[in-house]
């Protein structure tokens, strides 16, 4: 007789995985009971509930990566950085020239440049306001001059390129901001849909009988072993599942005649998940941020200045 879920479906702790390992296994899982004909039939409800809740979480981490925002902005970012060069290769040109006034005009703009120091970083969000400051005084005190070397367009071409920084580093926070409640939210319900799931497996081993089930069983617990071994979960799970064992109330014999993995209600369920994300490994900013250009939890840059 079975006495608890754990005989037969491995569990796995799903607030533990970083967001998109999350994502992975619980869409392979859904995957893998489709792919059984009995599971299919039996559990088809927990089942579409289940690809209902991943599809959302993939939608809410897909708009947390942002990833067309992060495109323009690294877009622009190279776009900025070559109109920066250009205006100091333009002075430098210009200070050469045999004209006396052209030769003037690029010694003072090639004064205000100076102004500008390049930030550690091309996404460093210093480099927004840098830029802006930069481009302002070239405009309030070098206007005639970049008149005279053809300085103009760069500069307002700047202007403009740095604005957009401005403007799609501040919608991506906005929007990550949002994305991350989302997320935590889908995750959530992913973990109920996944719960629910796993306690209707176990209804149809009952019903059926293990052998009838023992394929899609060995193929959901290989999963599930495989998604732990290849995260590291195993290596710092297994320690504090045991201290969390023996801080349990001694005195609640009934629970200590259970098995350490069993609920106290004697119901078969899996154990808590809250599915929020918040404990996931330090690694998971850095893995999971989007390319060059977007940190996840980047502050929002310095506005240009007018």
């Amino acid at each position: 007789m079975i006495k608890n879920i754990e005989d037969y479906l491995a569990s796995i702790i799903a607030k533990r995985l970083r967001n998109g390992v999350h994502y992975v296994y619980a869409q392979e899982y859904c995957d893998d009971c489709q792919d059984d004909a009995l599971i299919a039939e039996s559990c088809k409800p927990q089942i579409d509930n289940l690809k209902t809740a991943v599809d959302t979480e993939g939608e809410a981490y897909d708009l947390l990566r942002s990833s067309e925002l992060t495109e323009k902005i690294n877009i622009d970012i190279d776009r900025r950085r070559l109109l920066v060069k250009g205006l100091f290769g333009l002075a430098d040109y210009a200070q050469a020239s045999a004209d006396a006034n052209v030769a003037a005009s690029g010694k003072r703009m090639r004064k205000a440049l100076e102004k500008y120091k390049q930030g550690n970083s091309e996404r460093n969000v210093d480099e927004t306001g840098n830029v802006a400051k930069v481009a302002k005084k070239l405009q309030s005190t070098c206007a005639t001059d970049l008149e005279n070397i053809g300085g103009t367009k760069l500069v307002n071409d700047l202007i403009t390129v740095n604005e957009n920084v401005y403007e799609n580093n501040r919608q991506r926070t906005n929007n990550q901001e949002v994305a991350k409640g989302m997320l935590d939210k889908a995750r959530k319900a992913t973990d109920d849909a996944l719960r629910d799931l796993r306690n209707h497996i176990l209804v149809a081993v009952i019903k059926d009988g293990e052998q009838k089930c023992r394929a899609v069983l060995d193929e959901l617990n290989g999963l599930t072993a495989r998604i732990k071994r290849d995260n590291g979960y195993a290596k710092n799970v297994d320690e504090q599942e045991e201290q969390e064992q023996h801080e349990q109330p001694e005195n609640n014999q009934e629970g200590k005649d259970k098995p350490a993995d069993a609920p106290k209600d004697g119901k078969t369920e899996l154990q808590p998940e809250n599915g929020n994300g918040n404990s996931a490994p330090a690694t998971e900013a850095k893995e999971n941020a989007p390319e060059k250009g977007s940190d996840e939890g980047e502050k929002e840059p310095l506005k240009p200045a007018q």
